[in-house]
């Protein structure tokens, strides 16, 4: 785990031609699913005066697939790391424009087949039971997923949820306090856990990162 950070803050280089970019909080969790052997490591960064962009990396056993997302300006650059036991350098892959705005109306459309339920584990966590069935009747479900949250002095629920599974969690319609780190984050495909994933560190940091304009590539 500490090959994975010192290659993050491998992003401290280079000024020349590059938009800078600084992070304050590192949070980590284990990730174990049902589609893989083994367990990954996703890291996720982020500024706590600037939820606009944040740094996502996940192991792939040796290898290393680190984004960075810039929300403001709707796109985010991928980074590959071959073997994090030989190289402390990340290559830059592509870059991929990104539409917010289309992704928020088709998930407000999908917001009425979607029912979330919160209740309170003890004084220090809540649960979110987030439910997606098959059509608006809400009688058949796809999947479930469960999120133990505890508070937290940022507005990150979301950001954080949708960094480890790829989804967004909240409709617009859901009104649901965003100043929670999750803890713990269950999918579950009938009764069975597809993906599990659990808190394993947190902690402030202070490092930039750079994005270089020159050599920015965008994919279709």
């Amino acid at each position: 785990m500490k090959k994975i950070l010192l290659i993050l803050l491998f992003f401290l280089g280079q000024n020349v031609f590059c938009q800078e970019y600084h992070f304050d909080r590192i949070i980590q969790y284990k990730y174990l699913s049902s589609s893989f052997t083994g367990i990954q490591v996703i890291t996720i960064c982020f500024d706590s005066k600037d939820l606009s962009h944040y740094i996502m990396s996940r192991t792939w056993g040796e290898e290393l697939d680190t984004y960075f997302f810039d929300t403001k300006n709707q796109i985010y650059h991928r980074y590959k790391t071959y073997d994090i036991n030989k190289s402390n350098i990340p290559e830059y892959w592509y870059s991929f424009k990104t539409n917010d705005s289309t992704k928020t109306a088709r998930l407000n459309e999908l917001c009425t087949s979607i029912s979330l339920d919160q209740t309170e584990v003890d004084n220090t966590s809540s649960k979110l039971l987030l439910t997606e069935y098959k059509n608006d009747k809400k009688k058949k479900i796809l999947y479930q997923i469960e999120v133990i949250a505890k508070p937290y002095d940022i507005a990150v629920l979301g950001l954080i949820t949708k960094a480890l599974e790829s989804h967004f969690l909240f409709c617009e319609k859901i009104k649901i306090s965003q100043k929670g780190l999750p803890t713990s984050l269950k999918m579950f495909s009938g009764s069975n856990i597809k993906n599990e994933i659990t808190l394993i560190k947190e902690s402030t940091t202070h490092f930039n990162f750079t994005v270089n304009q020159k050599e920015i590539k965008i994919k279709d």
